[in-house]
């Protein structure tokens, strides 16, 4: 939407996916669902960062979805927060150690 990741989205007349999935990104795993009518155009799956596991009855898919830049990362799954309290914790940490390299001293 702003040019950060590389690629772009597509609007499409029919849902692309739709559900509940989990992600993994590195060593964490969490629950989250997809519902779009849209699609990304530009870089090939196999490609792509993160590794989902989409639960549709007896089946389960498994896809890749999502960009990783910097320390920032995009994707169409909407993830639950708290089915991954260790990532939480983890952006915790990393947010604070940003502040206290950030933070103006005059304005403590």
């Amino acid at each position: 939407m702003v040019g950060f990741f590389e690629g772009s989205c597509e609007m499409t007349d029919t849902l692309q996916r739709f559900g509940y999935t989990s992600i993994r990104i590195g060593s964490y795993e969490m629950k989250g669902h997809e519902f779009h009518h849209s699609r990304w155009v530009g870089q090939e799956e196999k490609e792509q960062e993160f590794l989902c596991v989409k639960h549709f009855g007896s089946r389960n898919e498994i896809y890749r979805t999502g960009q990783k830049k910097n320390n920032c990362y995009g994707s169409y799954v909407h993830i639950h927060l708290r089915s991954c309290s260790e990532i939480v914790e983890s952006m915790a940490q990393h947010l604070t150690k940003w502040r206290n390299q950030n933070e103006n001293p005059i304005c403590r």
